[in-house]
């Protein structure tokens, strides 16, 4: 009598655990991928305008923006602002998303106007961003701050 409910015992903490693992394991975690590395403050750093049309981010064609302390907020919520004092330093709000094979950005500003990027590249680190509108190649660098 004793053994059987020492093994009740034993067979309800063994279940308590199992539901405790399972709780834990699907335990939202936050956004991985490029949408987890977007989620962050970005200061701009260059912008280049292909004015060769070769598709390439020559030297000559950058533009050093970092003096002016423009900055891309992405929220782990699809939400956004720009801020910067040629923006009057008041945030400005959008709304964004990654597309599903994670290789373009698409931003929609509070007119409903949106705007695709290509994500060039992302790291811990740096994005560049290059917009393809109007057939000119632009390209947007960006410092993680």
């Amino acid at each position: 009598m004793i053994l059987s409910r020492v093994m009740k015992y034993i067979l309800s903490l063994s279940v308590i655990a199992v539901g405790l693992c399972l709780f834990v394991s699907c335990k939202k975690s936050s956004s991985g991928g490029v949408k987890g590395m977007l989620e962050a403050r970005w200061k701009s750093e260059e912008t280049a305008i292909d004015k060769n049309g070769n598709g390439i981010l020559d030297s000559n064609e950058i533009t050093y923006t970092d003096s002016l302390n423009d900055y891309r907020l992405f929220n782990s919520d699809g939400s956004g602002s720009d801020i910067g004092a040629d923006l009057g330093n008041y945030p400005i709000p959008f709304q964004w998303a990654v597309s599903t094979d994670n290789t373009y950005l698409r931003i929609i500003d509070t007119t409903s106007s949106v705007i695709i990027f290509h994500i060039d590249l992302i790291s811990n680190t740096q994005l560049i961003l290059k917009d393809t509108a109007g057939g000119i190649d632009t390209w947007n660098v960006y410092k993680k701050s």
